[in-house]
Parts: structure tokens; sequence; C-alpha cells
């Protein structure tokens, strides 16, 4: 990645963003948070990112949450605290790697997120409980960390509401809170680590892989319609399965598809034409994948926007 300054951001603040864009390329074949999400984005990155141009003042969402991470590592590791602690551990003959953000040894393990209230509106998402799970087990199988590990008892959020105002409080009371996450058995934790890590090697070649799933497109809102009519008759729905569930009960003529909200805004690959499924010129899916093997880097750079929760 390359960086253009639109502005003239003072260089302690563009030295910042260009250390935490770096600060993700662990010492290991994969990490939790790139297992949890989309295979076709990590190929994308290992292939296109060196080509990516990004201004600096598109990129000062990135420090939000490392400001919380600084704090824990100037403020954290007394009394029996681990704080930003890496562990690893070998699944599928790849080193699966996580950095722990906050353990209070015989007690719990803490995950850090600085992010808006919208993002917590349904309570804790299902890729925070799978990225606490999976420190938890990495913890317990790191050797470093194994005996620390064991007696975890407990997972937790912090989450931190970047955008909490006076009139959040009858759904969130705090600006600050401690959300309670599962926690998995072992053995389903080893499940569905070692699936993750299977998609991503399935997909670590030159052949394009799959187009990502309607959730990590972000895609949530199918209504269903009835013919000469503005106005959807039922909307909402997060998945087309339900919207074609409905189409039925209800007698409606067809479904509006949702708008794959990260590949229209938020997706640098999209923007600039690397993602073999999507046509930013259009800002449709493609049905059939078109790879791009000629390009101008000028013509590179993002023009994308931080996603709205702000997720740390």
């Amino acid at each position: 990645m390359r960086f253009t300054d639109s502005i003239g951001i003072p260089a302690p603040i563009r030295r910042a963003i260009e250390w935490q864009t770096q600060s993700h390329n662990p010492n290991s074949d994969i990490s939790c948070t790139t297992a949890i999400g989309p295979p076709l984005l990590r190929w994308l990155r290992k292939r296109y990112e060196k080509h990516i141009v990004q201004d600096y003042r598109k990129l000062l969402w990135v420090l939000h949450g490392s400001l919380i991470h600084l704090l824990l590592e100037k403020f954290g590791g007394v009394d029996a605290e681990l704080v930003e602690k890496e562990v690893k551990t070998t699944i599928e003959n790849w080193v699966v790697s996580a950095k722990i953000d906050y353990v209070k040894e015989g007690d719990s393990l803490v995950d850090y997120k600085y992010t808006s209230v919208w993002a917590a509106k349904d309570g804790v998402k299902d890729e925070w409980t799978a990225q606490l799970n999976i420190g938890l087990f990495l913890l317990r199988t790191d050797p470093s960390t194994a005996e620390i590990g064991k007696a975890i008892k407990k997972l937790a959020i912090c989450i931190w509401y970047r955008d909490w105002r006076k009139s959040e409080a009858a759904d969130f009371p705090n600006e600050i809170d401690m959300l309670p996450v599962e926690v998995w058995p072992k053995e389903k934790t080893l499940a569905y680590i070692t699936e993750r890590v299977k998609l991503h090697q399935a997909s670590d070649g030159d052949s394009i892989p799959p187009i990502c799933t309607d959730t990590e497109r972000w895609i949530g809102n199918y209504a269903i319609m009835k013919n000469n009519s503005k106005r959807a008759v039922r909307a909402g729905f997060k998945t087309r399965v339900e919207a074609e569930e409905a189409l039925v009960t209800f007698k409606c003529d067809y479904i509006r598809e949702a708008t794959p909200k990260r590949c229209v805004g938020y997706c640098a690959y999209g923007a600039c034409g690397f993602c073999p499924w999507w046509n930013p010129e259009t800002q449709t899916t493609r049905e059939t994948p078109v790879l791009k093997d000629s390009y101008d880097d000028k013509t590179a750079e993002r023009d994308t926007e931080p996603r709205k929760d702000g997720n740390a």
C-alpha cells in the first residue's frame, strides 16, 4: 500500500497511520481475524495490496481502535494481568495466531472494541464470539500461556461507544460496557477454526475464490414486493432464503435485492476494480468473475469510507 497526503497531515500522524496499516501482519500463516474473514479478501490482499493507493485523511479512522490498545500497553500488565500477548498454535499445518487484548489471570479474557452503538444494537456479534473463543483456544494451546489459559472461565467484550450520547441512554445506559460472551466447548472451537483454515487454504492459489457470503458483504435488507407498487410488503430480511420464504407466504411477485454495503462503499479492492466479482462502474455483482490483469497504479486509489460501526 502507498499513501498520498491531500491536506498536509502532520508527519507523526502519517507515521502512525503507516504503522497501524502494517501492524496486522502477524508472524504466522494466518491470524485469527483473517481466518474469520472472507477467503476472497485475503486472496485480494496478497495479490493487489501493493497497488492500492490511499490518502491519509481517509485512514484517520484506523487510529481510533489503536488508541485503546496503546492505553492497555501503558497501563495494563499489573496484578497478574496479561495484555497484548500474541499466542499461536498449529492447525492443519498452518500456524494460527491471535493477539490477546487483556487477560486477568485465573478469571477472564477480555477483548476491547471501540465502536458505535449501532454495531452493538443486536448484542455480541457472531464474529466477536468466534474471535474470543479462538483467542481462548490459542491461549490454552500455546505452551507459553497454557497454564494461564486453563484457568480462564469467562469471556467478555469491553465495548467503548465512540458515538454515545444522552439520547442513547434508554438502550445504552453507559458509555462503556462489559458484554459477556458464550464460552464454546473446546471441540466446537477446534472444529470452527479448522474449517476456517481449510477454507483459506483452498483459496491460497491462483484460482479465483468464491464470492464473499451475504454476511461478509454486509447484506441484510432484502424486501418482498408486488408489481406496480413502490413500497415493500415486508422488508428487513437478513438473508435471501428468508425473503424467498416470505415471498410465497405473502403472495408477492418479486424480491428487491439487498445492497452489498461492503462492496459498495467499504472495500478498497472492489472500488479499484480488483475484485473479480464486483463491477465498480455499474455497482453490481458479476455472475461470472472477471480477473483484472492490467491496471494503472495512479487510479488505484480507494474511494471508500470507514465502516460505520468503527469496529476496532
